[in-house]
């Protein structure tokens, strides 16, 4: 089934979910916007590329006041399906810097250190290559 077909049958059920609708729209909108501006991964895969590879969805994160509720911001990273499936696989862990936007892969069973169980992403807002202890 295509993503048009997809969303055309969801319109067409005798109950409409608007959240539903709404977020297969979005998806739909992205996956033509990565398509159409042939965007790439920004994540780091450890070996360097040539080019990095075509983007098929975004990491999206918003960002503000947990207490009430209000988002100042959402990050929106392209990345690839390659790094799609390290980030629902239990042995890999991404560390994300908001300021700079680096990343980097943990393989869990040889990490040095312990991480919260069931995370995928911990985003930092300093990295060592970012950090300027003088500021």
């Amino acid at each position: 089934m295509t993503r048009i077909e997809r969303i055309i049958f969801i319109m067409s059920n005798d109950i409409i979910n608007m959240d539903k609708l709404d977020e297969h729209l979005q998806s739909f909108v992205a996956e033509e916007e990565l398509e159409i501006l042939n965007v790439k991964c920004s994540l780091n895969h450890g070996i360097p590329y040539e080019e990095n590879p075509p983007a098929v969805d975004y990491l999206c994160q918003q960002f503000g006041n947990m207490s009430s509720g209000v988002v100042d911001s959402i990050l929106q990273i392209p990345i690839c399906a390659e790094c799609l499936v390290g980030l629902y696989s239990e042995y890999q862990l991404l560390m994300l810097c908001v300021n700079c936007i680096s990343s980097q892969w943990i393989f869990l069973p040889e990490a040095k250190r312990e991480y919260p169980e069931n995370t995928s992403v911990l985003f930092l807002k300093q990295c060592p290559k970012c950090y300027n202890p003088e500021e």
